[in-house]
């Protein structure tokens, strides 16, 4: 018979870190993360740290949606007879419709474009045939080159991808610009990849104003296909007192796979838990004594049903 496991404590090394760039023009966050941190030793309410999570939430949602879009529509692009010709793609969105789009060799064509709109498991078309790109395609494509030349000319950032992972590239266009995601998955079974992600905010021309690393180091959650699993955990820094993008988005995409629905992370910048909640798609925030105390009484009550 299969055990239950309500909780999994996955506590790792420490975990995050911030990334100061050599160059003085390129700071090393997208916001002010000091004055966050600062804020959280005073003690934030729980309803001051809910309202911290809705743009991260916001921005989550949008880096998962583009994400999937990019996993299902390489899923259906390698089924198409087409897809020899192709050099890569690029997730755009277009209103409230997500294209994968994917491209010849020479830039200038669309040879396969996959259209999600609410579900993005199944898209609501494939269009395969030759096409034009659009001036905003190009501009997106040739984006993604710079900020990947940029990345890659200096060592300062320290991208780096472990042996049996990939990394996952994602830009999303804002207001000032781009943000643009680095961060790990895997093919490998049994396993959910959190940490080793990067966040830079580009402005419009493509030029990284700012970055942050997010995790500093890769943290590998090992599942039992014998047991079931609801809930994985890790740990922050004090300098990432609140959950990120990344985490969120990464656990959506496996929590299927594994029939995740929760995600608990602890900050001892505020001394909370974070718990992201799949079927609401929100944060609950709870102090660290009645976690702890709920979690001693659930292993408790585990040890005398194994002792039955």
């Amino acid at each position: 018979m299969k055990k239950i496991l309500l909780i999994i404590l996955v506590f790792t090394l420490p975990i995050a870190c911030l990334a100061q760039s050599k160059k003085t023009t390129k700071q090393n966050t997208t916001e002010d993360v000091s004055s966050d941190c600062e804020k959280a030793q005073k003690k934030l309410s729980n309803e001051e740290i809910f309202e911290k999570h809705i743009p991260i939430l916001k921005e989550a949602d949008r880096l998962y949606k583009y994400e999937r879009a990019a996993w299902v529509g390489s899923d259906i692009a390698l089924m198409d007879e087409n897809i020899k010709s192709t050099r890569g793609y690029i997730v755009i969105e277009s209103e409230d419709t997500i294209k994968t789009i994917f491209y010849d060799k020479e830039k200038e064509n669309c040879i396969i474009e996959i259209c999600f709109l609410n579900d993005f498991d199944t898209p609501i078309k494939t269009l395969s045939g030759i096409r034009k790109l659009s001036p905003k395609e190009k501009e997106l494509i040739e984006i993604q080159k710079k900020v990947l030349n940029q990345i890659t000319k200096d060592t300062s950032y320290h991208v780096s991808c472990p042996e049996g992972y990939s990394l996952n590239l994602e830009l999303l266009p804002n207001d000032d610009g781009y943000n643009f995601y680095i961060f790990t998955g895997t093919s490998q079974d049994n396993i959910i990849p959190f940490g080793n992600d990067w966040i830079f905010s580009l402005n419009k021309n493509g030029e990284i104003t700012s970055w942050r690393k997010y995790h500093s180091i890769l943290i590998s959650i090992n599942t039992n296909p014998e047991e079931k699993i609801t809930t994985v955990i890790h740990s922050h820094l004090k300098k990432e007192p609140y959950m990120t993008p990344t985490d969120i988005c990464t656990f959506r995409l496996y929590a299927k796979m594994f029939g995740l629905e929760s995600m608990y992370v602890y900050s001892p910048a505020i001394e909370k838990y974070l718990i992201y909640t799949l079927k609401e798609n929100t944060i609950i925030v709870l102090n660290k004594e009645f976690f702890e105390n709920l979690n001693k009484s659930i292993e408790e009550r585990k040890a005398k049903d194994e002792e039955q």
